[in-house]
């Protein structure tokens, strides 16, 4: 009975759980159904909701300032704790960032102005995120918008209106306040939600304004934008944003038409471009993306990360203004795609990983002249079999030997089209040089030239001081490596910017490497950007252009100044004269009678509106335009061939100049630039026959014209001809020229005033100008073929003497009334003369020396020192000058058929 209850219980039992359990697993199954309704319910919504945001706006939720960025506007700044005291002054800045207002002056003012209004207002003086959006949709000055972000300030728009009194206006449902600032400005302001909008120009706050209204047409709507914004540092002190397609636009106000033509090529390349900018030691530490518009740009299949290899930078010449490293992981498969036949064929078999577009320092404000495709070579004996084929099938237009290298020129204008940026044939007739484990093309044989003279000086990247600086922060293995220096394109920067300021920003910009990546779909960047000057002292001697002739030089450079630059004007042995701009620009050339006798001299008559040129040859007299076309009455044709050069004098300072030389029948002759015979100079008979020419020296309204013939009779005489006294005669050879010492009345030194000539045994001859003189010795008794020269080199404004007699040269100057030997030195070699070479910003000149056969000059401190980097390679005298006007001196040179321009 008891086992009997006891089932019955339990299956009593038993059916009641089962019973509850059904009973709980219905109640589960519909609590299940009752949970997908509402996820499904809650889906539904949230998916209407984020259709609404998307296409329209959910209200009280922040808005992201960029979405008030404007599809148009072509370069924005962010900063996500903007300091708006940075702007109040320019005094404490950096360099680059006081070069920065002077290129963009409305720019700073229009940020000033919106900076004065709202700390006036009581705005938040603690930083806040701040977007400065540019845009120029005038073509003018770029207008300014600044988009500030107030979440969580709780500052509202009417604290900055209660002082001042707005007109109102409505645009697309919002109000827009303009308020007078002063008689003649004014400002916009709106407030978005979380956004305050100012402008000085309605139009900047109502386009963002209806950017913000039209949803759909934002830039995250944008695929390219939203890669590099997802890419970038959020947390970076500035980010730059550009936006390449809008680009021309808004560079219309600040470059020329050439220069926005070349910018378009980045269009075509690059669509968005992300710059983050965090302050690191003397500069910024660069990070960001690029998002390309073709894979061409950086193929991902071609190329490897490694590192930049120190070969690469042993070659690449110190004047790299900028160059682009690619390294390539399988070159024939790139040549396949990208070249074209004869690159696969006979230019992909030798090449190794290494490629390098090189632009080196445009000087001549072509940036074409100056690009070089470097390619390493892994098999330098294929490579000169393959480049012999190339040449020989191909055709070659040149071969020369320079300077132990041999330079060829390629008759093919797209074999290298691959690297041209979408302009065919960038590289077209390539110059071909074999370089340690690499192979140059260039554009330009005379840039190539320069390039083999700085590599064989050792001026390349790899011994740069301030480019290792800047490199060992960049070491990261990349597939590719991109750097610039803003000294260097600063020839450039003046050849394409409207404004003096804007080119005088180039070289503030320092330098900059990064190291970029490709990576799904974008090209990602690392790198350092130091500003600043980019030139260190190792550049003394270095190269700032260099210009070809047709034949070796026969005549020194003149360096004449015009009215707001300099030119220079040349003689080749095939009696071309030429005349190049300050930046080696070939103006023109034309071919003359004969040799020239005289420097080429600037001159600019009353009625003349720009200087006209004046020099002659054994034959003529020219006057000519700065175009070479011949002006006024000139030539004048000479009936007895001229024995010196002629010497212009502005006597009454008024510019009517007359000019005055020498002919073989012992006459001097004096004309005016109309070319009308002067009275008492038509001619000056008796005077004899000059080697050198004449010297003019005005004191106390006095006039001195100084003629020193062959015999060594000096003649002294007055601008009518008559003489100031006797002729004296020195007698002797005089190798060098006569000087003068011609010192202004304000020095209350004009007794100094003085005609110097030294005999070829270095018997100085003095005479002042009351006709009284004396002699000096300035070499040794048995001293021969002794060159001369008189000038200030030691700072007595009395003037100094320099003597050179075989390899000894030797500087006398005043110590009291007593005149002392201050130097005397062998330096090593014989030169073939001596010159007073005047150092722009410099209290006193220095020494100069020549030798042709050697093409060495040297420069030299009174104290016998060189002037860092010489010597140097040249053949002729030199000129020093301030060429660019920026402060930096220029030596101008000629050597061979070359016409160099160092910088020291």
């Amino acid at each position: 009975m008891f086992f009997f209850v006891f089932r019955v219980s339990g299956f009593l039992f038993r059916r009641k759980d089962a019973t509850q359990v059904t009973i709980l697993k219905t109640k589960n199954m519909n609590n299940i159904a009752q949970r997908k309704i509402w996820i499904g319910v809650l889906l539904t919504l949230s998916a209407i909701l984020g259709v609404w945001h998307y296409l329209f706006r959910l209200p009280f939720i922040p808005v992201h300032p960029l979405e008030a960025l404007s599809v148009n506007a072509p370069l924005s700044i962010t900063s996500p704790k903007w300091q708006f005291a940075s702007i109040r002054t320019d005094s404490a800045a950096d360099e680059f960032t006081r070069q920065l207002w002077a290129a963009f002056p409305t720019v700073l003012e229009d940020m000033r102005h919106i900076d004065k209004f709202l700390l006036s207002n009581g705005f938040p003086q603690y930083p806040l995120p701040v977007t400065w959006t540019l845009q120029n949709p005038a073509r003018k000055s770029p207008d300014v918008l600044a988009i500030i972000n107030l979440h969580s300030t709780g500052f509202k728009l009417d604290r900055l209106l209660h002082k001042s009194s707005a007109a109102k206006a409505s645009y697309r449902g919002h109000t827009i306040f303009t308020v007078r600032t002063g008689a003649n400005s004014r400002l916009t302001l709106a407030a978005y939600r979380n956004l305050l909008l100012i402008a000085p120009e309605p139009i900047m706050v109502e386009e963002a304004i209806g950017q913000l209204s039209r949803r759909y047409a934002n830039v995250f709507r944008d695929g390219d934008f939203r890669k590099i914004y997802r890419k970038g540092n959020k947390k970076a002190d500035f980010t730059l944003l550009l936006h390449t397609e809008f680009l021309g636009d808004e560079m219309a106000g600040w470059l020329n038409n050439q220069a926005i033509a070349d910018a378009a090529l980045l269009k075509d390349r690059i669509t968005w471009a992300r710059f983050d900018l965090q302050p690191s030691g003397e500069g910024y530490a660069i990070s960001g993306a690029l998002a390309p518009r073709h894979e061409s740009v950086l193929p991902a299949g071609f190329a490897e990360a490694s590192p930049l290899p120190a070969s690469l930078l042993n070659v690449l010449p110190g004047n790299t203004a900028v160059f682009s490293r690619v390294s390539m992981l399988h070159f024939p498969s790139f040549s396949r795609q990208y070249g074209n036949e004869r690159l696969l064929k006979q230019i992909a078999p030798w090449v190794g990983t290494e490629t390098a577009m090189v632009v080196t320092e445009p000087v001549k404000g072509r940036v074409g002249a100056h690009r070089f495709l470097v390619l390493s070579c892994r098999d330098s004996a294929l490579s000169r079999q393959l480049l012999g084929e190339l040449l020989e099938t191909g055709g070659q237009l040149n071969s020369y030997e320079y300077q132990t290298f041999t330079i060829r020129q390629l008759l093919d204008e797209h074999l290298l089209d691959a690297w041209c940026n979408g302009r065919s044939g960038c590289l077209r007739n390539p110059w071909v040089l074999a370089l340690d484990d690499y192979v140059i093309f260039a554009a330009d044989r005379a840039a190539l030239e320069v390039w083999i003279d700085l590599y064989l000086v050792g001026n390349t990247l790899a011994r740069k001081e301030d480019f290792l600086q800047l490199h060992q922060h960049n070491l990261q293995p990349a597939a590719a490596h991109w750097y610039l220096n803003g000294f260097h394109l600063l020839p450039l920067a003046r050849a394409y910017a409207k404004t003096e300021q804007l080119a005088d920003l180039a070289p503030s910009l320092g330098q900059i490497e990064v190291a970029l990546q490709p990576a799904s779909g974008l090209i990602t960047l690392k790198g350092i950007w130091k500003p600043g000057a980019a030139r260190q002292s190792t550049d003394d001697g270095a190269i700032a252009w260099k210009s070809l002739l047709d034949a070796d030089a026969v005549t020194a450079p003149s360096v004449i100044k015009l009215s707001d630059s300099y030119a220079i004007a040349v003689q080749d042995t095939s009696r071309q004269l030429y005349l190049f701009s300050a930046d080696g620009a070939l103006l023109w050339k034309r071919t003359l009678d004969g040799p020239l006798r005289s420097p080429v001299y600037a001159v600019t008559p009353p009625d003349a509106a720009t200087p006209l040129l004046l020099f002659n040859t054994p034959n003529s007299i020219y006057l000519t335009d700065l175009r070479g076309e011949p002006a006024n009455n000139f030539p004048i044709h000479l009936q007895s061939p001229a024995s010196n050069g002629l010497l212009p004098v502005d006597f009454d300072n008024n510019s009517n100049y007359n000019f005055f030389l020498s002919c073989a029948n012992g006459n001097l002759y004096g004309y005016d630039l109309t070319g009308r015979p002067l009275e008492g100079w038509n001619p000056l008979m008796g005077i004899g026959v000059l080697s050198h020419d004449m010297l003019h020296l005005q004191t106390a309204n006095k006039d001195f014209l100084a003629a020193l013939n062959e015999l060594g009779e000096l003649h002294v005489l007055r601008k009518d001809a008559g003489y100031r006294f006797s002729p004296i005669k020195w007698g002797g050879t005089f190798l060098s020229p006569p000087a003068c010492q011609n010192l202004p009345d304000t020095a209350k030194l004009p007794v100094y005033n003085r005609f110097v000539a030294v005999t070829t045994t270095g018997n100085a001859q003095v005479v002042n100008l009351e006709g009284q003189q004396f002699s000096l010795s300035l070499a040794p008794p048995k001293a021969q073929n002794v060159h001369f020269a008189f000038g200030d080199v030691t700072g007595d404004a009395r003037f100094d003497y320099v003597s050179l007699y075989d390899t000894t040269m030797a500087v006398y100057a005043y110590t009291g009334n007593k005149l002392e030997k201050k130097l005397q030195q062998g330096i090593g070699w014989a030169p073939d003369g001596v010159f007073i070479c005047n150092m722009p910003g410099e209290s006193h000149a220095a020494i100069g020396l020549w030798s042709a056969s050697r093409r060495r000059i040297h420069l030299l401190h009174a104290d016998g020192s060189p002037y860092p980097g010489f010597p140097l390679g040249g053949a002729t005298p030199f000129s020093v000058v301030d060429l660019f006007g920026n402060q930096q001196r220029i030596l101008v040179v000629a050597n061979g058929d070359s016409v160099y321009a160092y910088r020291l």
